[in-house]
Formats: C-alpha cells, structure tokens, sequence
C-alpha cells in the first residue's frame, strides 16, 4: 500500500507552571530515557516564593511556640492562685472559729468589745481575701481560655503556611520538566527566551515501544 503509517500513544509535553525557558536540554528525534531532564524554566521566582512561604511558616512556627510557653506559664499561674486560694480559706476557718469564741465569751461577759471588733474585722478580712483569690483564679482561667483560642488560630495558620511551602517546592520543581515515559523527541517548539504559560505544547514524545503500522 502507498497509503500506510507509523502510529503510536505519543505524550505532548507541556509545563505545570509559567515563566520564560533558560534551558532546552533535548535536541529533535533524540532518545531520551525517562526521568531526562528536557526543558528548564526559570527558577528565580519559584525559589523566591519558596523562601518566602518559608520564612512566613517559621515566624508561625515561632508564635506557635511562644504560645505554648505563656499557656505554660498560665498552668503554674492557676497553681500558684489555688494555693492561695487554699491558704486563704485556711486562714478563713480559723479566723472564723475564733470569731465564734469570742463571741460566745462576749456573751458571757469574758470578753471586751474591742477583742470582738477586732476579731470581726479579721473574718471580714479573711473572707475578701478568699473572695479575691477565687476571683483570681477565674481571670487566669479565662485568661487561658483565650490563649487557647488564639492557640488554635495560630495553628489553623501555621497549616496554611505549611501548606504554601509545600505549593511553592511543587511549582519549582515543575520549573525542571522531565520526561514522564521513554521516547524519541518529536515537534520541538521549546526555545531559550521562549515565555510559555501552564499548558503550552513544548515537545512531544514518541514511545520507542508499543507503536504499530496503520495501512489503508
């Protein structure tokens, strides 16, 4: 027949990210093994995101810290106030009962009336100091309840951030595209100075395997 083809499962060639190629590594019906490096956008501006999205994720990574050192400081914070909290109902009771006595010795007789004020003012003492420790004990908790909240914002960040380098290192490395299968370079379009967007046709690679005769 004078009507026959070669045919084959070609692959089109084409970059994930835009910018302007540095480098055509590949020559036309030239055979290259998988993994060949073919053409070379360049980097510059995909490094400079990645450092970028890094040195963002550090300062997260580093507020993040900060956070877990204040809510640290806020456990012992609670401790500290329930300790207080402790003695002052201690100091409560015990003002307390001796209120009690010399109440009932004032009632006997036993006791002069100045003892009485002056123990009266001592409960009244204690008990504001057990009221202003419990209080305390209230606004460092809500105080750490924020912290918490501001805690999880930060992280919910720092994933975002994370999650940004890791599209920056995705988008340099398709800055360097590589050949997906085996095959002989076919329709080079891709020149140095060339600028393509994502999708542009560059090459095409035909299978050095699997091709097959169409005849008429």
């Amino acid at each position: 027949t004078d009507n026959a083809y070669v045919r084959g499962d070609v692959t089109a060639i084409s970059p994930g990210v835009e910018g302007e190629i540095v480098k055509v590594s590949v020559h036309e019906y030239q055979q290259v093994p998988a993994g060949e490096l073919l053409v070379t956008i360049d980097k510059a501006p995909y490094e400079a995101r990645l450092t970028q999205a890094m040195a963002m994720l550090a300062v997260q990574d580093a507020a993040l810290a900060a956070m877990e050192e204040q809510l640290k400081l806020q456990d012992v914070m609670v401790r500290e106030a329930e300790a207080g909290l402790n003695v002052a109902l201690a100091e409560s009771e015990r003002v307390g009962k001796e209120w009690g006595r010399m109440n009932t010795l004032g009632d006997k007789g036993y006791a002069a009336l100045q003892g009485i004020d002056n123990t009266s003012a001592a409960r009244r003492a204690a008990d504001a100091s057990v009221v202003k420790a419990r209080a305390s004990i209230d606004a460092i908790v809500q105080q750490k309840l924020a912290l918490e909240a501001d805690r999880e914002r930060l992280r919910a960040t720092r994933d975002a951030s994370r999650a940004t380098v890791e599209l920056a290192e995705i988008e340099l490395a398709h800055a360097e595209i590589k050949a997906p299968i085996a095959g002989v370079v076919a329709d080079l379009l891709a020149k140095p100075g060339l600028r393509v967007r994502e999708g542009t046709r560059l090459l095409t690679l035909v299978p050095r395997d699997g091709l097959w005769i169409e005849a008429n």
